[in-house]
């Protein structure tokens, strides 16, 4: 079952906002495996111009342990492309 529900906030750069999870599980009880797409669309006051972008998180009924081996690179620089390395315990 897709879900669009409509939330409008008014903010200067950001919001935050949770979803209960009682809520997801309305749509359906079972979750694991199953995706939640969060999109945004944000208007300019000044200028009108709408920009949009979107993140997706999966939803597991498990709990897994990972490990960051140790031939990760040691710097991360915003912005920019970043592989990490890490094994499941």
């Amino acid at each position: 079952m897709t879900m669009r529900p409509k939330c409008v906030f008014q903010s200067k750069g950001e919001a935050q906002f949770s979803v209960p999870l009682d809520v997801l599980k309305a749509a359906n009880t079972y979750l694991n495996g199953h995706e939640l797409i969060v999109e945004a669309n944000v208007t300019e006051s000044i200028n009108q111009i709408t920009l949009n972008g979107s993140a997706t998180t999966m939803f597991h009924d498990h709990a897994e342990k990972l490990h960051f081996l140790e031939s990760n690179p040691t710097t991360f620089k915003p912005g920019l492309q970043y592989t990490a390395y890490v094994r499941s315990l």
